[in-house]
């Protein structure tokens, strides 16, 4: 939200606190905020928060990273596939066929996370 608009207001009212100068923008909670994993924002509940760790899941399971070495042409068709009826048809919720897949079958890494 950009300084003094409503949200703005909103936000800060909430318990949210933005970083006071650039180096603030490293520290870890700011990286948590950053990479969206418990980003510490009072405004969102955690069923929020798991609507979009589940949407991110399909998101990714739908588009492949293709940094990631390990993942063979075979493996990200089948993502692809699996995820392919749930991204069409807009059911995000409670993706645990491809949370397995990922986390298991896969070892399915997180780039924006663990690099490339």
């Amino acid at each position: 939200p950009t300084e003094g608009s409503e949200l703005y207001h909103s936000v800060l009212q909430n318990g949210f606190n933005f970083p006071e100068k650039l180096e603030d923008c490293i520290n870890a909670q700011w990286e948590k905020f950053d990479m969206r994993k418990k980003p510490g924002t009072p405004w969102l509940t955690q069923d929020m928060i798991n609507r979009i760790l589940d949407f991110e899941i399909v998101l990714n399971a739908y588009y492949p990273t293709i940094s990631d070495i390990k993942l063979s042409k075979f493996q990200k068709k089948v993502m692809r596939f699996l995820s392919s009826i749930r991204y069409n048809k807009k059911i995000y919720r409670w993706p645990y066929e491809l949370r397995l897949l990922q986390s298991r079958w896969l070892k399915y890494r997180q780039p924006e996370i663990e690099g490339f």
